[in-house]
């Protein structure tokens, strides 16, 4: 069984962050997953700079090595707040994060995991933005530039002040449209995809389904990936409460 879970952002309002994380691993002890898929957005602004990790990472990453002590698998998939991170990530892990798409077989089902802003559409500018952010000089520059943990402060006060963790209906209908444009183009059985922050299920005309995990942050919901096909499930007064559930198309 796989865990897929998403938008996290912790950070964003500290008092809540201890709460966030131990409903998760209430949540993991008891589904029992073999893997966790962190699919995004797991910090609100998050800038690795040595010496001054903040608090909310410290307690994230010692969640981790509690999973992976207990023999679990830990991916994590970067979203549009992920920036700048990599290396402790993939320190606490053991692989390396990845920035676009996983694909998962499951019992000879491809399964396509995203966090969901690449199909959301976006102007020229964020484009390039998002591009230059990606590279490791900038970063380096950055970090000169604004040294003693300055520059993870400004992306902390920014991703406050611009961030809006409720859903959008034009988010929700884009990535919707993009989901079931790449079940029609890929071979995919089934597609995951978070960011938008409200839970759902779709089927196309094949059978085949699309699932948004919705947020953990907010709502605490969440998908599992099982070989018979996929479940969307919310974690509510300590329990699983299923949500809908869709099976493998065939």
């Amino acid at each position: 069984m796989i865990l897929v879970v998403s938008d996290l952002h912790l950070g964003r309002a500290p008092d809540q962050d201890p709460t966030i994380l131990a409903d998760l691993a209430d949540c993991v002890a008891a589904t029992e997953p073999a893997t966790i898929i962190f699919l995004g957005d797991v910090f609100d602004a998050f800038i690795e700079t040595p010496g001054h990790i903040p608090p909310e990472v410290h307690a994230w990453s010692a969640q981790v090595q509690t999973w992976r002590n207990q023999g679990l698998d830990i991916h994590y998939l970067m979203g549009n707040h992920d920036r700048w991170h990599r290396t402790w990530v993939r320190d606490r892990i053991g692989r390396m994060p990845v920035r676009t798409h996983i694909d998962l077989d499951i019992e000879g089902h491809r399964v396509r995991l995203e966090h969901g802003d690449a199909g959301e559409p976006h102007g020229p500018m964020t484009r390039f933005a998002r591009w230059v952010s990606d590279l490791r000089i900038v970063y380096r520059l950055c970090t000169i530039l604004m040294p003693m943990g300055g520059l993870q402060a400004l992306a902390a006060w920014v991703s406050r002040r611009a961030g809006n963790p409720d859903p959008s209906p034009t988010t929700i209908a884009a990535l919707e449209a993009y989901a079931l444009r790449m079940l029609a183009e890929t071979s995919a059985s089934g597609m995951v995809m978070g960011h938008a922050h409200r839970a759902q299920l779709r089927k196309d005309s094949a059978a085949r389904w699309y699932v948004n995990t919705g947020d953990w942050y907010n709502r605490r919901t969440f998908a599992i990936l099982e070989a018979s096909g996929v479940r969307l499930a919310g974690w509510e007064q300590g329990r699983v409460q299923n949500l809908d559930s869709a099976p493998f198309p065939g």
